[in-house]
């Protein structure tokens, strides 16, 4: 209950209406849903209630809300204001290391005929490097992926941000 009051709160700030609100389940996965007219509400009244097993939501349907939720991982909001097109992606190490933020892009292209040039990104705040040291296993990960050296990695410290930019250019 005090979180839906919470959400109001917000949504009176930006004139929203909390039936407008669509929200997935996160799994800190790559997963991205093209949401519709037809998804209004899921995820604004309960957590059981949203988009299953997704950390990105696109849509071009006006007047729908994005909603994500976010402690220490990435958040990305995507515009296409050529296509109308929008986009909210959680990215946390494992949807970044899987690219969530490419297969975004790919979705907004393949959904809404986005060109790659024409989609503008937003790198929200989260954890800063300085604070999230990470072990072994993540950083042989990083070095399969070529992301193990500076600026990506400085001594056992991950710039989930830093990756991220690098992908989505």
């Amino acid at each position: 209950q005090l979180v839906q009051a919470n959400r109001e709160v917000f949504l009176q700030e930006i004139d929203g209406v909390l039936e407008n609100l669509v929200a997935a389940k996160q799994v800190h996965g790559t997963r991205v849903k093209r949401v519709t007219i037809k998804d209004q509400g899921k995820g604004a009244f309960t957590h059981e209630s949203g988009i299953d097993d997704c950390d990105g939501l696109i849509t071009n349907s006006p007047g729908l809300l994005l909603f994500a939720f976010f402690a220490d991982c990435t958040p990305i909001f995507l515009v296409d204001p050529v296509q109308k097109g929008i986009g909210l992606i959680h990215a946390g190490w494992k949807g970044t290391l899987g690219n969530i933020a490419g297969k975004s892009i790919e979705a907004m292209k393949s959904c809404f005929g986005s060109e790659p040039r024409d989609i503008r990104a937003v790198i929200g705040p989260r954890i800063g490097k300085e604070c999230y040291q990470v072990g072994v296993d993540l950083r042989e990960k990083l070095g399969q992926l070529g992301f193990n050296q500076s600026p990506y990695l400085t001594d056992g410290h991950l710039d989930l941000g830093e990756i991220n930019r690098t992908l989505l250019l």
